[in-house]
């Protein structure tokens, strides 16, 4: 596990990035809380929704050099908002499932700042562009064994999947109705982390796999967008929901948060977040 630390220095005007060994948890609540003080945010939370954070903060470090971001390496879904309630980390990012009315009874509230589209990414030796949402299910399906067959080169398909329960997987799994689950996916390599999914596609020859566009976005081109019968995951399809495949993407905070996270919000919710969050492939939510 790793802890992240963005912060600034003046003298290279550059941001410096630096992982640090951590014990067993994350952002290991006492320790972490331990050499911090008012100028530091404390993150933790969804791994989904970390890479979109990060490019955030880094932009955010470049107009506060004063404050130190600190983004921990993961938290589920209960542990994320019960370590901002208990005040262990100032910000939980979240995705799906997050209950307003849970929050507002522990004096937090979620702010969403995104949709990102939810797509399947595939390493750059398959050469396809498109399917058809069938074809995507006869490859899940195990009915498409080489991507020849879908006009591409000849090399073996490779089925990447993320766990049922997880937001990429729900979300394919709500919105393509013959898509078969993880049990019936034949030869599937399933990946428990969206980080490992972005490696595998970037790395594995054939592979195809459910990932989000700021994973594509950071990949510099290793993997790409299949697209699902010839809908491009653009910003204004996301609008208007032509690519339907979505999740969101929200900040929790307490309903009274410090000055620092407060400046972060404001700064991650005005035009400049909006600019980060569009150049990662995110239509942001002003």
């Amino acid at each position: 596990m790793s802890l992240l630390r963005i912060t600034f220095i003046a003298a290279s005007s550059a941001v410096a990035l630096a992982c640090e060994p951590r014990p067993a948890v994350p952002i290991a609540v006492s320790d972490a809380a331990a050499g911090t003080t008012l100028d530091t945010i404390r993150m933790d939370g969804s791994a989904g929704v970390r890479p979109l954070v990060e490019a955030l903060a880094r932009g955010y470090a470049l107009q506060r050099p004063d404050i130190t971001i600190l983004i921990g390496d993961g938290l589920g879904a209960k542990a994320r908002v019960t370590a901002v309630a208990e005040s262990r980390i100032d910000i939980a990012m979240a995705s799906h499932g997050v209950d307003m009315e849970e929050l507002r009874a522990r004096g937090l509230t979620a702010v969403e700042i995104a949709r990102v589209a939810v797509v399947f990414g595939l390493h750059e030796d398959a050469a396809p562009v498109t399917v058809t949402e069938q074809q995507l299910c006869d490859l899940y399906g195990g009915r498409i064994a080489n991507w020849r067959e879908l006009g591409g080169a000849d090399v073996p398909v490779l089925l990447l999947a993320r766990p049922e329960g997880e937001v990429d997987a729900d979300v394919v799994a709500a919105g393509i109705g013959c898509f078969p689950p993880v049990a019936q996916m034949r030869g599937a390599r399933v990946l428990q982390r969206p980080d490992e999914m972005a490696e595998a596609l970037s790395t594995t020859s054939g592979a195809v796999g459910m990932t989000s566009l700021p994973f594509v976005q950071r990949s510099g081109g290793t993997f790409r967008v299949l697209a699902i019968d010839g809908v491009e995951p653009t910003p204004a399809n996301v609008r208007d929901g032509t690519h339907a495949l979505t999740r969101q993407s929200f900040l929790v905070v307490s309903e009274e948060p410090s000055p620092a996270v407060a400046s972060f919000l404001a700064f991650v919710t005005g035009a400049a977040g909006a600019g980060i969050m569009e150049a990662q492939g995110a239509v942001p939510l002003r």
